[in-house]
């Protein structure tokens, strides 16, 4: 990156880690207001330009992952987020040039952001002359904030998720952490298994997951606190095909009761043949806050 990103930069130790030795910690930036999970056994570093925390590098042997609120020229300001991002790694990022891809990406807490690639161009000079080389780098995810802020005279456009090449799937699982501060979990899928979340108390949230009750097949609740947990409603919406023997989804609501770290874990069986021989499992952590 430029100097103005990562030249005044340096190490603080200001890292909080949550959980109950699940191998995921947490990462709260209260400068910019965002928050994100990731493995336990990545290498940390906070990111500090001059007094304001802007993010977090992860580094696991020569691979990295960064996560930093980025400052970015004043000619920007008032360019719409959608726009901005259509430019952001050629503005932020020596060598970027133009997109290879951007496409709509929302957190599992609701961020509406982007998933993009990039076409990168370096000029190289060798013993048979001069020569540009390209290649694709990514994904780069960008995520807005939720309020406006900025970096000495430099207006902060986005929180930005850039893994190198290879690290897809992890930095898939950073993106889909991605909240606000202020945000909470409403909506988990079959994907959000065995993830962290958090829930607001007295603030219900759903759990909805892909089932097919014609093949004896229903998920069952198998592990919930019910001091911290209460199931308000539950059922099941079959898909709107006509098709006999089509699947659909099974849908739970639950209340957060009280505050602390809770596990909710379900088990794909059918009843007569007991738990023991299920199919599928589905298992979240939940902090209620």
């Amino acid at each position: 990156m430029r100097g103005y990103l990562l030249g005044g930069l340096f190490i603080v130790l200001t890292l909080t880690g949550c959980g109950s030795g699940s191998g995921e910690k947490v990462y709260k930036n209260p400068d910019f207001g965002y928050s994100v999970t990731y493995p336990a056994g990545w290498q940390a570093k906070p990111l500090k330009w001059v007094k304001e925390e802007t993010g977090l590098e992860l580094k696991k042997g020569d691979r990295s992952i960064t996560i930093q609120a980025l400052p970015t020229g004043l000619d920007y300001k008032n360019l719409p987020f959608d726009r901005y991002v259509r430019i952001a790694a050629a503005a932020d990022i020596q060598n970027f040039t133009e997109p290879t891809l951007i496409e709509p990406f929302t957190s599992a807490y609701n961020i509406k952001g982007f998933k993009t690639y990039w076409k990168v161009t370096r000029h190289e000079d060798t013993d048979s002359g001069e020569r540009d080389t390209t290649s694709i780098a990514g994904p780069l995810y960008y995520f807005p904030l939720a309020r406006p802020r900025q970096l000495g005279d430099q207006p902060v456009k986005a929180v930005m998720i850039y893994a190198d090449n290879g690290l897809s799937a992890e930095a898939a699982e950073i993106a889909e952490s991605f909240r606000y501060l202020n945000s909470f979990v409403t909506l988990l899928r079959n994907e959000h298994h065995g993830k962290l979340f958090w829930a607001k108390k007295n603030r219900p949230f759903r759990i909805e997951l892909a089932a097919n009750p014609t093949t004896g097949y229903n998920w069952y609740i198998t592990e919930m606190d019910e001091g911290r947990f209460q199931v308000r409603r539950s059922g099941y919406n079959a898909e709107a095909t006509g098709l006999v023997g089509s699947g659909g989804v099974s849908y739970w609501e639950i209340l957060p009761l009280k505050e602390g770290l809770g596990t909710i874990k379900l088990l794909y069986y059918r009843a007569w043949e007991g738990k023991e021989r299920s199919v599928d499992r589905f298992q979240v952590r939940v902090v209620v806050l």
